[in-house]
């Protein structure tokens, strides 16, 4: 008997400590996604939304942010489906960017739990800004 609760804990522990560091299901577990590529204009808001789950701890934290643009907000919208009070339900977190001059950079960042080693998942966006065509 003493064994057998023995084997139950070691067996509960490590499902605790995967659950940890396991990729949270509606994300691919691929290691490094390609950088998407964006063409902005100075003096206008940039937007980009990704699939979130900070109620179970993941969340997307922003690694690299070149000096061409500023971030003016970020925020979580749940999913349509997600019911009240539901821990763990997906939806999606949007950073929104003032895009401030003209030249070249790169956004990236990385999906994970805080309190863990980083994430290989991460998402990036190589940008080329232009000047406005509001310049005289």
């Amino acid at each position: 008997m003493i064994i057998a609760g023995r084997i139950i804990g070691v067996l509960a522990l490590g499902l605790i400590q995967w659950s940890l560091y396991a990729a949270p299901p509606h994300l691919p577990a691929n290691p490094q996604l390609a950088c998407l590529h964006e063409r902005l204009i100075v003096n206008t808001t940039y937007t980009v939304t990704l699939k979130s789950t900070p109620a179970s701890g993941y969340g997307w934290q922003l690694k690299q942010l070149p000096p061409l643009l500023n971030l003016q907000n970020t925020y979580y919208t749940p999913a349509n489906h997600c019911q009240a009070g539901v821990t763990g339900c997906h939806g999606n977190q949007t950073f929104v960017f003032k895009v401030l001059t003209s030249g070249t950079g790169t956004l990236q960042w990385s999906y994970g739990r805080m309190w863990v080693p980083p994430s290989t998942i991460s998402h990036c966006v190589d940008i080329i800004v232009q000047p406005s065509l509001d310049r005289p």
